[in-house]
């Protein structure tokens, strides 16, 4: 186990406590809304030889913007929308795309899983036309007819709920 880690945070400019405590701050400006930009900082990282041993043990994607505020998604505009996933979701995944590899499946399905959680809280689960699941998509919408929609409550508001009924792990 080695005795430092190098940790990989973007979004960090107003927030480099661990720095202070412990450890050595390779500061890299970036766009996270840029590809290129993101690049850039991924080879410098390797160019100034931060990366002993030539990995990250970590890499926190913290950058993210909140444009819109607090609207219900009947009054956001595209363009709110758009911003906020450009940077959000894209951004991320650039910058774990360049920093660790690529992992565009499992970022987008965790970002369409947790605007259904927080606008629309049924999962309808994986079924056997997306990727193997053993239900299908009818099956899903009929056990979530019958174990989600029918029996709503105004109680379950801010739940996430499988198709079955059960509460399924932010």
């Amino acid at each position: 186990m080695p005795s430092t880690y190098t940790y990989f945070v973007s979004g960090a400019s107003r927030s480099l406590g661990l720095a202070r405590e412990q450890g050595r701050v390779l500061v890299v400006a970036f766009d996270v809304d840029s590809e290129e930009s993101v690049r850039s900082a991924a080879e410098k990282l390797k160019a100034d030889s931060f990366l002993e041993g030539g990995a990250l043990d970590a890499v926190v994607v913290n950058a993210g913007v909140f444009v819109g505020g607090h609207k219900p998604p009947s009054e956001m505009t595209m363009d709110d929308v758009r911003a906020n996933f450009r940077t959000n979701v894209e951004g991320a995944i650039y910058t774990v795309h360049q920093m660790a590899g690529g992992v565009s499946y499992s970022m987008s399905k965790a970002g369409a899983s947790t605007c259904t959680a927080s606008n629309w809280p049924v999962e309808l689960g994986p079924n056997k036309f997306d990727n193997g699941g053993e239900i299908s998509v009818e099956e899903a919408v009929t056990e979530a007819t019958n174990n989600v929609f029918l029996p709503a409550k105004p109680e379950w508001n801010g739940r996430y709920i499988a198709y079955t009924g059960k509460d399924l792990p932010w």
